[in-house]
């Protein structure tokens, strides 16, 4: 309705601080917030701070943008994400902001790498062309557990077939659960 007003209005000055601030101790792992529509959980915040869309969808996504990648793709350097925690990959997904013509044989392959055990997670070529601002899946994964630690990232190698293919605003969506 138009004429609804807040219940609840809060401003916040810049410098006061947080609004609400929950401190759920050590070692509770339940809910620190929890919106229910009627008696169904839409939305929480888990006691790690992590957000829990749909009430315990483990499911989550991190988008990085990687920038434009040149044809010739040997001297870049390849770090894509770190994880904070232990992960397990999902799905992968590229896409560029200029679709990339079929070509057999100027191409870039790109391999998404899991530092943990230096192994492949995933892999696209770009023979087949890339549809502009359209998530492109990488694939089947492989090597999709990333422990937690010094090696909990991955990293892009990239590699050029012939002359190569460049990439302009190449981004990655990695879709993953957060393990244990």
């Amino acid at each position: 309705m138009a004429d609804e007003l807040a219940v609840f209005k809060f401003i916040n000055s810049p410098g006061t601080g947080p609004i609400i601030r929950i401190d759920n101790g050590t070692g509770n792992t339940r809910d620190v917030l929890n919106f229910q529509k009627s008696t169904s959980e839409v939305f929480s915040v888990n006691s790690a701070g992590l957000p829990d869309p749909g009430g315990g969808d483990p499911k989550r996504s991190v988008v990085v943008s990687y920038g434009d990648l040149p044809a010739d793709p040997d001297a870049l350097e390849p770090f894509i994400y770190r994880w904070e925690k232990a992960v397990t990959i999902t799905n992968a997904y590229v896409a560029v902001d200029t679709t990339v013509g079929a070509d057999a044989v100027n191409y870039n392959t790109l391999v998404l790498t899991n530092a943990t055990a230096d192994a492949t997670i995933a892999t696209l070529s770009t023979a087949a062309g890339i549809a502009a601002n359209t998530w492109t899946t990488m694939g089947d994964i492989t090597n999709p557990d990333i422990v937690a630690g010094a090696s909990s990232y991955c990293y892009l190698v990239p590699t050029k077939t012939v002359s190569g293919m460049a990439l302009s605003g190449l981004t990655f969506r990695i879709e993953f659960t957060l393990a244990g």
